[in-house]
């Protein structure tokens, strides 16, 4: 009798083992539907720039992923080799689980022809938002919520009429859909940056004397100055290092060429120099550089991607690049940030200075005191 109590025990404890599973499982399932109701959100995960496409197997397989793939997993650019501007995963509706709904991006593809319970689900999500009506619209692409199952937490419902203006409308609203992923990503990005606290004293010298008011992070380093009108800042990472170029000085619109800001860049770049004799850095010119024009407070602002080469030595990286001119002042600024990361994917340092360059407080940008 002993016996058989002895070998009925290991089998007694695993009932009891996977009860209780089973029983913690349940209740973290409730707690989280729970803090749900009430406002109180789990926090969101998932690496960095990651995407969640949700999509019927079959239409994934039809149409729906090479769509997805053609906006999610174009290249991000300025980059000196391939990269994805996000790493994007698919599950389906069925696989959707309470595991995946804490994902910090994640987007729905459907269309209004499928007759599925994916179909049904986005159907109640724009009802819940009172916005019936935008189905009526033949351009209707998509829709997105926050703060859905977690926080933060970005989720896009794209339900067009078809497949066919599935791919059409994609295609043609493809840079707005990635900013508005990037821009809910680079939050994140900010966060990670100044986790550490920033440097008010080197902020405050460098508004005082480039005119440019921005955040510094705390394990930034000045690798030279004239103190004056620009400081290079650098920061040391075990497989990388990434660079800051401040700058700000009266200069006369004449003397500008269509760019400025390859120029002052290449004029800053002689103080990068390694120990090979003869070497300083200098914008790859026999390579595109991508130029973009936008606006913020009122001041025209350049944007240039592209990438930047050691002459007489062996190194290069992305680099990311900010110039405005101001009339009323006659000042030109720059602040240009470039990576050095020779063995491992430069995405997320790219994305890093855009997270730094981000703090420009353009309303503050004063003349030298």
């Amino acid at each position: 009798m002993n016996s058989f109590l002895e070998k009925t025990k290991p089998i007694q404890n695993i009932f009891r083992l996977s009860l209780f599973c089973s029983l913690i499982i349940l209740m973290v399932a409730c707690e989280e539907d729970e803090a749900s109701r009430l406002g109180m959100l789990p926090p969101a995960h998932g690496s960095n720039d990651e995407i969640l496409v949700i999509a019927d197997s079959r239409a994934w397989a039809m149409n729906h992923k090479e769509v997805a793939e053609a906006v999610f997993k174009r290249d991000f650019i300025g980059l000196p080799q391939i990269e994805p501007v996000f790493d994007m995963r698919h599950v389906s509706y069925d696989e959707f689980s309470n595991l995946f709904r804490r994902i910090r991006n994640i987007v729905f593809i459907a269309t209004q022809d499928e007759n599925t319970e994916m179909a049904q689900f986005i159907r109640r999500n724009i009802s819940e938002s009172n916005s019936s009506n935008i189905l009526e619209n033949p351009d209707f692409l998509y829709f997105f919520k926050r703060e859905v199952w977690a926080k933060p937490q970005l989720v896009l419902f794209f339900f067009p009429k078809n497949r066919e203006t599935l791919a059409e409308l994609m295609e043609n609203q493809a840079d707005n859909i990635i900013s508005l992923i990037q821009e809910h990503e680079l939050k994140r990005y900010r966060a990670l940056t100044f986790f550490k606290e920033k440097q008010p004293r080197l902020m405050n010298d460098i508004h005082k004397n480039t005119g440019i008011k921005m955040q510094i992070p705390g394990e930034f380093l000045t690798a030279k100055t004239d103190e004056q009108s620009y400081y290079w800042l650098r920061r040391d990472i075990d497989d990388a290092s990434m660079h800051l170029f401040i700058y700000g000085k009266d200069v006369s619109r004449d003397t500008l060429g269509r760019n400025p800001g390859i120029h002052l860049r290449d004029e800053l770049g002689k103080f990068v120099e390694t120990p090979t004799p003869g070497a300083f850095m200098k914008t790859e010119h026999n390579l595109r550089h991508f130029e973009t024009e936008i606006q913020i407070n009122n001041k025209n602002i350049m944007v240039t991607r592209g990438l930047w080469r050691m002459e007489n030595d062996f190194m290069g990286g992305p680099f990311l690049n900010y110039t405005w001119f101001d009339e009323s002042k006659n000042k030109i600024y720059m602040v240009d940030g470039f990576v050095y990361a020779p063995a491992v994917r430069k995405r997320k340092y790219v994305r890093k200075l855009e997270a730094i360059l981000s703090t420009i407080d353009f309303e503050e940008v004063v003349a030298n005191l």
